[in-house]
């Protein structure tokens, strides 16, 4: 009786644990039956290029990566995503309005990018990939100086292939499920035991010079304190994800034009310092500056806001990501796209001075995009609480525990004085 008694504690953990975890699987896998269902097709595009098939050395695998990147990039981009929605709807104008994502990958050691499309509509998931294949090679014709030899050899390798239905990230989704019902269960498990499980119902009632207290007694005192810190760490967490104000994001990118066109980048090396002075210049207080001027002077309506902006190259690309981040969605767009404008001002003026050719410097590829609220992914700083308040419980349960013990031990010694 008495051991079935001291068994209580790890049972209750135990089934908290489990049912937690069962019932957040559960919810999970019933959310995921009530999505839409999405089909998959998928293309590919053989990419080669005549300066870039002989050659070695560190500069010859940039140029490499810069080629694929700017294609990776530009498949990628909402121009022309908005270019194959237009050619879609032209040749079926009875499809309906649906999203289209578009990843796209160079497979390893080859020439080869493969092109996946993913959608609600399986008729629209060929047809959309189809024309992104083509308005694609549509672009980087026309984007070829018609005096030089041909710029690289772009081909349609494989057209989109039948849709194909996919399950989606249900995998992820369970598994985090379980994980979070998991820890919520062993939290409430801990809870639940310490509170309503006495020691006395778990150690019978012998002389303590006659038979210790159990490990699990001797240490409730850490163990709660574990539970507590926890559980006080993911509710401040919680609180102070909550009651952050609103962002929102708007996206727009900016290439280097010899990265387009490899043919122009033989036998001329492209150093970090322009491609980190394209950065830094947009970063710049001065450039910010000159938008919200132009912003004001096109939109006096408006109020000034602020707006955080930052730059990133895209590894083994000539592409630029542009990232502005501001607390409402309409000036934080307006404020993106006047930064593009003032860009290109002083690059063009910059070119002139030094008698270049401002064409050959830098463009914009893709304008701001409509900004978007950033949600924020909770599942690092939610960890990162409970573990935290987990240390700081524990290190305030062994410290409850050894002052319990030395008042334990004091009155003793006392007595036998």
């Amino acid at each position: 009786m008495p051991r079935a008694k001291s068994l209580r504690r790890p049972v209750i953990v135990l089934v908290t644990v489990l049912l937690g975890a069962t019932l957040s699987t559960l919810l999970q896998v019933f959310v995921l039956q009530d999505e839409v269902p999405l089909y998959q097709s998928v293309g590919r595009l053989a990419a080669k290029s005549p300066s870039l098939q002989q050659g070695s050395g560190s500069q010859w695998q940039k140029q490499t990566r810069d080629f694929h990147g700017a294609i990776i990039e530009t498949l990628e981009s909402g121009e022309m995503k908005r270019r194959a929605m237009t050619k879609l709807f032209a040749s079926a104008p009875d499809l309906a309005s649906c999203e289209v994502r578009v990843e796209v990958s160079l497979l390893r050691n080859s020439d080869v990018i493969k092109v996946i499309t993913t959608s609600e509509d399986p008729r629209a998931v060929s047809i959309f990939l189809d024309s992104l294949l083509e308005e694609f090679i549509d672009y980087r014709e026309a984007a070829g100086d018609e005096k030089s030899e041909k710029l690289d050899t772009i081909t349609i390798q494989q057209h989109a292939s039948p849709a194909k239905k996919v399950l989606g990230e249900w995998r992820e989704a369970a598994f985090s499920g379980a994980l979070t019902g998991g820890l919520a269960g062993l939290m409430a498990g801990l809870l639940l035991a310490f509170a309503f499980v006495r020691p006395a119902d778990e150690i019978p009632a012998v002389p303590a010079e006659e038979k210790a207290p159990s490990l699990l007694a001797a240490s409730r005192l850490l163990i709660f304190g574990v539970a507590m810190g926890a559980v006080s760490g993911l509710l401040i967490q919680i609180v102070r994800l909550t009651s952050r104000p609103q962002e929102f994001r708007s996206l727009a990118k900016v290439v280097r034009v010899q990265g387009l066109n490899p043919e122009k980048m033989a036998g001329h090396r492209v150093s970090d310092d322009y491609d980190g002075t394209i950065i830094e210049t947009l970063e710049s207080p001065q450039m910010l500056a000159a938008a919200m001027k132009r912003v004001k002077a096109s939109n006096p309506e408006v109020r000034d806001l602020d707006v955080d902006v930052r730059v990133a190259q895209t590894k083994g690309s000539a592409i630029f990501n542009v990232l502005a981040t501001g607390g409402e969605p309409g000036y934080t767009r307006i404020f993106l796209n006047a930064l593009l404008d003032e860009f290109m001002i002083l690059r063009t003026r910059q070119a002139e001075e030094a008698g270049l050719d401002p064409r050959k410097d830098v463009a914009i590829q893709e304008r701001a995009t409509p900004a978007s609220e950033n949600v924020e992914d909770w599942n690092m700083p939610l960890a990162a609480g409970s573990a935290n308040g987990a240390c700081v419980g524990g290190l305030l349960g062994f410290l409850a525990k050894t002052f319990s013990r030395r008042r334990q031990t004091t009155p003793q010694a006392d007595l036998a004085s």
